[in-house]
């Protein structure tokens, strides 16, 4: 009987040499980067989960632009990931 190994590779980013890449590459590579976009997530997944179908205009208001303030933050971190690790490595990567 045959057995399939499914095996996954690990990818190690490998650290630019250009000076603004590698200052960008440390920061998104610092475990407290990581940490804090988890947080991130946590917080608009909470977010998500408190919208309310009636509720008041305030509060769809301040709903909106919290759902809006995290689309640039993602987009800002996605963007730094990006420029950091550059685009193949970035897209090599299934988290991101």
């Amino acid at each position: 009987m045959k057995y399939m190994v499914k095996t996954h590779i690990l990818l190690i980013p490998i650290e630019p040499v250009n000076c603004l890449r590698k200052k960008v590459f440390k920061l998104i590579t610092h475990k407290y980067f990581e940490v804090g976009s988890l947080i991130l997530i946590l917080v608009n997944v909470v977010m998500l989960l408190g919208e309310i179908s009636n509720a008041g205009a305030m509060y769809k208001s301040v709903m909106w632009y919290a759902n809006t303030t995290f689309v640039f933050i993602f987009l800002f971190e996605s963007l730094l990931k990006i420029f950091g690790l550059g685009p193949t490595f970035y897209f090599k990567i299934r988290a991101n």
